[in-house]
Order: C-alpha cells, then structure tokens, then sequence
C-alpha cells in the first residue's frame, strides 16, 4: 500500500531513514539512498519532508488526495466494493 501511495498515486512520502535491515547489503536503496536509520538521519529526513509539504509538492499531494478520496467514496457508494461491503 505504501508504494502504491508514494509512486503511484504520489500522495505520500517514503520515509527511507526510518527503514531497517539487518543485513547491511539492503541498506543501500534502488535510488543510491544509504540507511543509516540513525536519530539525526530520521529527524534530518522529517525537517525535509516537512519543508516540502509546505511547499508546491504538498499542495499538489492534496489535491490528488482529494481526488482519490472521491473515487473511493464513489467506488464504494456505487461499485462492488459497496455491494460486497452491504452483504456483510
């Protein structure tokens, strides 16, 4: 879910830092990114992260949001997620 959040849709952020491996081979991602999961890389990631929510990319992160929150409205109001949600 969180891929189909983050490079799909683009309505979220992938917080690298805050993943762990214990085997140091998966600490370098497909980007390059090296995981050091450290308390300064997460917290340098987060200020990062909050600099562009608050910038354009936020902003257009809550739009597309809203527009997939009115298809998931839709879906279950008049598809069969809402049909097989009402048998329950």
């Amino acid at each position: 879910i969180a891929s189909l959040l983050t490079d799909v849709l683009h309505v979220g952020i992938d917080l690298k830092q805050c993943k762990t491996f214990y085997d140091p081979a998966f600490r370098t991602l497909y980007d390059g990114t090296e995981i050091s999961g450290t308390e300064e890389a997460i917290k340098g990631e987060m200020k990062e992260v909050w600099e562009r929510m608050r910038g354009t990319e936020g902003e257009d992160m809550r739009l597309r949001i809203k527009e997939v929150k009115s298809r998931l409205r839709e879906s279950l109001a008049n598809g069969r997620a809402g049909r097989d949600m009402a048998k329950l």
